[in-house]
């Protein structure tokens, strides 16, 4: 009886023996260098490589799932430390990358024929069962929306701290003005947040 193939083991694309490194410089702000403090002191890890780890992580997982995964602990001292102007801009950027690159949307919606209403209530739903939740990007605990008499509700819970709540708000916002809507009432708390939407009034 031969014996069974030993399983090979598999290629930890950060290993020392697989890399070839290649030096690179970068730039960063003095806010930026202050969280890699933070997070250097916290992790035990030096400033070059949580950088290389993050920019590995972003290629290996965007190359290959189309999305990235970031650590909550990570995540959790970047949102602690970040400016009201840094979640804002974080916000912006997060809208204008999902809203213009979702192939997966176009098959489910068409901007010529459902109206804003549907595509916003779309998004919403995409937004707590395809990224934040925990099959998603995993920022959420439990994640959801419901669409109500009094408008539309978004509402989950976290361990990300309140300016992730503030983070997440900034970003609907942008979803809701994109399809004609606004803000009616919100609730944003350390480990949760609620945010009741209503169209538009038209004249």
């Amino acid at each position: 009886m031969s014996p069974e193939p030993t399983p090979k083991k598999s290629r930890d694309p950060f290993s020392k023996k697989q890399r070839k490194d290649i030096t690179i410089s970068i730039r960063v702000t003095a806010e930026e260098d202050k969280i890699l403090s933070l997070l250097s002191e916290q992790l035990d890890m030096n400033k070059s490589e949580i950088i290389r780890r993050g920019i590995g992580n972003f290629v290996l997982f965007t190359h290959s799932f189309k999305k990235v995964i970031i650590a909550n602990d990570y995540l959790k001292v970047l949102f602690e430390h970040a400016s009201r102007e840094a979640l804002e801009e974080m916000a912006k950027t997060a809208f204008e990358y999902s809203i213009g690159d979702s192939e997966i949307d176009k098959h489910f919606i068409n901007p010529d024929k459902d109206s804003r209403t549907t595509q916003f209530i779309y998004h919403l739903k995409s937004l707590s069962t395809r990224v934040y939740s925990p099959e998603g990007q995993n920022w959420f605990d439990e994640v959801d929306y419901k669409v109500q008499q009094e408008g539309v509700i978004f509402y989950g819970s976290h361990q990300l701290g309140k300016n992730f709540s503030i983070f997440i708000r900034n970003v609907l916002i942008r979803y809701a003005n994109h399809f004609g809507f606004q803000i009616h009432k919100e609730i944003l708390q350390k480990e949760s947040l609620m945010i009741r939407f209503k169209e538009e009034s038209r004249n």
